[in-house]
């Protein structure tokens, strides 16, 4: 038969058709999303007192997305995840491969890791487009669409790769993860990306300086044991609209982007180039995850608009308490508690039940907006330990004359014990704290931080005859005389100190303050609370507007470092 010109065109075009029916818009060296998550079920098969699965949630298209438990579901959590970024798939593979270390190396390491960590993996967050776009079906940048500073990050254009979508956690994906990070509360939490970018390890500036330090000191020390070349010290960013920001937000102590580079290299490269990469990385995690899962006690920052995480409230008559959205410190809530000063003993607490602790520690952040004496005597406690039912340790404020005071008292088993510091610019400005306390018949302890200082201390005493302690009150633990309102938040409960939160002046929490401090502020002066441009943090002297009192607060300490 003869062709001519018009059937060539028609050939073409069905031959082009066909083609692109077939290959994915982007379709890397890596297998399919069915063949490859049928691989990782296998793992579950095939040693199934090692592996199990869920889904965590729906994709947009109604698909599940599939998280992966292995080891011991008692131990400490750490959390990996790839292809949040759908076209991304070289991590998922990585996980795939580190999976089967775990399982089949018979590494020393790795059967440590199989006996005391549960590890999380999550292969694909963008199912939908896994192998083919960056983007999910509503074109939404995942990595841009977490709560966090999500107004901060990403694109309003629907037409860009890096659209963060119409709201905070606005898709499913991205709801789904968020929700591992308040129900399963990894230790550590690594996000796995293979865009290009270069190799890099990038770090959360909402996670603790200190510690992060430790970490990849660890890191880096068993990279070169391994023989392994490492990622280095972590970039630190702030990550607004990332995963990478919720999980640290959330209570995770050390969370990562990781960039592992060349998204085309061949699968056998993976294997033999990157996985000893990662590994170093994965073990540290996983042995730090072990050390911490009995240290953390409890985290909330109240985002969840309630108190739905403690164990109950107290409070009697006139006294209140709720979760306001009005300051905040870590988030976009606060907790809020008031007392009228109307008797001798008033409380408005909310409480948790913890494991028994010989030694335990409690920070946040603490604003108070009054505190006005009605007695000559005034004094109310935000923060209390009990063991046994009875209170053993409270810090609060002291109204004398015209001048407050820190307050710390601890119980010796016959007397309260009482340490006082003067308290400056005490009103209208956040104050990060800790109360901590050990259990010792002889050389037991209290002490109190404020503003990262020790303003007072109680120590070489009987602390030892109610036992360790087994519950923490947060708010109006007890008041007498005072008639006061203020706020907490980021309340976290450990058998460790944590160490100090950032400094408010840090709008940015990257540990310094600098010009990007100043922008934020920059950026909502002028605002009050429910102007477009109101921005939380920056109200640092809490009169719900910002002025150039804020202003002049972050320029007084500008330059400072947080280390």
């Amino acid at each position: 038969m003869k062709i001519n010109r018009v059937h060539a065109i028609i050939i073409s075009a069905f031959l082009f058709a066909a083609i692109f029916y077939v290959l994915p818009v982007f379709a890397g060296p890596y297998r399919d999303y069915i063949p490859f998550i049928s691989a990782f079920k296998a793992l579950a098969t095939s040693y199934p007192q090692l592996v199990s699965y869920e889904s965590i949630g729906k994709t947009v298209l109604n698909e599940d997305i599939l998280m992966f438990r292995i080891g011991n579901p008692a131990g400490g959590v750490v959390l990996f995840d790839g292809a949040i970024h759908g076209w991304e798939s070289q991590g998922s593979e990585l996980l795939y491969l580190y999976a089967q270390w775990l399982l089949t190396s018979g590494d020393s390491l790795a059967n440590d890791i199989l006996t005391r960590t549960c590890t999380l993996i999550v292969p694909a967050v963008n199912v939908d487009n896994y192998n083919t776009l960056r983007v999910n079906i509503h074109h939404v940048d995942l990595n841009r669409n977490f709560a966090t500073d999500w107004q901060y990050g990403g694109s309003t254009d629907p037409t860009s790769d890096n659209y963060r979508g119409s709201s905070a956690l606005s898709e499913p994906e991205a709801q789904a993860l968020a929700g591992v990070f308040q129900a399963r509360k990894p230790s550590a939490y690594v996000n796995i990306h293979d865009g290009g970018g270069g190799e890099i390890l990038y770090a959360s500036s909402y996670t603790n300086s200190t510690y992060r330090s430790s970490v990849i000191s660890k890191i880096n020390s068993m990279s070169a044991q391994r023989g392994a070349t490492p990622y280095g010290n972590p970039i630190v960013i702030s990550g607004p609209g990332e995963a990478i920001s919720d999980a640290a937000k959330g209570g995770t102590r050390t969370s990562f982007l990781l960039e592992i580079g060349n998204g085309t290299r061949p699968l056998s490269e993976v294997n033999t180039l990157v996985l000893p990469r990662f590994i170093p990385i994965a073990v540290v995690l996983s042995q730090e995850s072990e050390s911490n899962v009995s240290n953390i006690l409890f985290t909330d920052s109240f985002e969840s608009g309630d108190f739905r995480s403690w164990d109950g409230n107290q409070t009697t008559g006139g006294e209140t308490l709720s979760v306001t959205n009005r300051l905040s410190r870590q988030g976009v809530m606060s907790a809020s508690f008031t007392a009228y000063g109307s008797s001798s003993s008033e409380t408005a607490y909310i409480y948790k039940n913890l494991e028994p602790s010989a030694t335990i520690f409690a920070r946040g952040y603490f604003l108070a907006t009054s505190f006005t004496a009605t007695a000559n005597y005034s004094r109310f406690y935000f923060t209390a330990f009990a063991a046994s039912d009875q209170t053993v340790a409270m810090a609060g404020c002291l109204r004398s004359g015209n001048v407050t005071w820190w307050r710390l008292a601890v119980w010796n088993g016959t007397n309260w014990l009482l340490a006082d510091s003067e308290a400056s610019q005490f009103l209208n400005q956040w104050h990060r704290f800790e109360l901590q306390w050990t259990q010792n018949s002889t050389d037991g302890y209290g002490k109190l931080y404020v503003d990262g200082k020790m303003v007072s201390s109680i120590s070489g005493i009987n602390t030892a005859m109610y036992g360790p302690v087994d519950s923490a009150k947060f708010g109006i633990a007890q008041s007498g005389g005072a008639k006061t309102a203020f706020y907490l938040d980021y309340v976290q409960l450990s058998r460790v100190s944590l160490g100090p939160l950032p400094i408010p002046e840090d709008l940015n929490q990257d540990f310094r303050i600098d010009m990007l401090d100043l922008s934020i502020a920059a950026r909502s002066f002028g605002a009050v609370i429910g102007s477009a441009y109101w921005d939380p943090r920056a109200d640092l002297n809490a009169d719900s507007k910002i002025d150039m009192r804020d202003i002049t607060t972050i320029a007084i300490h500008f330059g400072e470092k947080q280390v």
